[in-house]
């Protein structure tokens, strides 16, 4: 296994703990001549909230609490509408509206509910799992943290940006080749150049899959949501303790 260290260079000042699961309500089993529809919320403070499609009076996602995520599966469109209402609610208690998401038939739509309740916005894109290289993890970084500006992702022994300039509200892909477990994702949060927080990653290998979707949500921390939509969130690593005449 390979010891490659990734960094996430960001632009706001924020703080964390240890790591634990994320919440995860159904299983991703798409077909497909089918889409499918995965909604997570991570806006800090918004109530639970319901997904309609369109002016719909049933929820294609229920009860949808802060962290968790849930699929939905539903006919491929390239202009389909949803709308995001508290929990129990009708399309005209909706308190954000998200227009032209793309539903691929044999694919993964991501619908990602963010920001503050009273800002409230909406990140879609297709996973795309596609022609990964052998030996290799496609990873989607989404900047979905409130508070944060852009970020850049990059690589040490080289020193290299792998993404650049990821803003908020933003998502990328990036392949890098299967990391080494002992590898850190750290935080930089004044862009100063320094580590202010670091991340353990998380086993990749246990789904047997090739590709993840990273959400860089508020405290910081990290949510890694696989394709069956098994959720593992990551909270900062301790800072070691100081030492003397350190």
């Amino acid at each position: 296994m390979l010891d490659l260290p990734l960094f996430i260079m960001l632009g706001c000042a924020h703080n964390g703990g240890e790591t634990d699961t994320g919440t995860n309500t159904n299983t991703n089993t798409n077909s497909h001549d089918e889409a499918t529809l995965r909604a997570v919320n991570l806006s800090p403070d918004a109530p639970d909230v319901d997904i309609l499609q369109g002016q719909k009076t049933t929820a294609v996602v229920e009860g949808l609490a802060y962290q968790d995520v849930d699929s939905a599966t539903l006919r491929p469109s390239q202009q389909a509408t949803f709308e995001v209402v508290p929990t129990g609610g009708t399309a005209a208690a909706s308190v954000l509206t998200v227009d032209n998401v793309h539903l691929t038939a044999g694919r993964t739509t991501n619908l990602i509910v963010f920001n503050h309740f009273a800002v409230l916005e909406a990140l879609t894109f297709v996973e795309d799992g596609s022609n990964v290289p052998n030996g290799q993890v496609r990873l989607t970084f989404a900047n979905v943290a409130a508070g944060f500006g852009a970020m850049d992702v990059v690589t040490i022994n080289p020193d290299d940006a792998i993404i650049t300039g990821l803003g908020f509200g933003e998502d990328e892909a990036v392949e890098i080749p299967l990391p080494g477990f002992d590898t850190m994702i750290g935080l930089d949060e004044d862009a100063d150049g320094a580590v202010d927080a670091t991340f353990a990653l998380p086993d990749l290998t246990t789904t047997n899959a090739d590709h993840f979707d990273v959400y860089i949500a508020a405290d910081p921390y990290l949510l890694f949501v696989a394709p069956d939509d098994t959720a593992v969130r990551v909270d900062p690593t301790p800072a070691p303790p100081a030492t003397a005449g350190g």
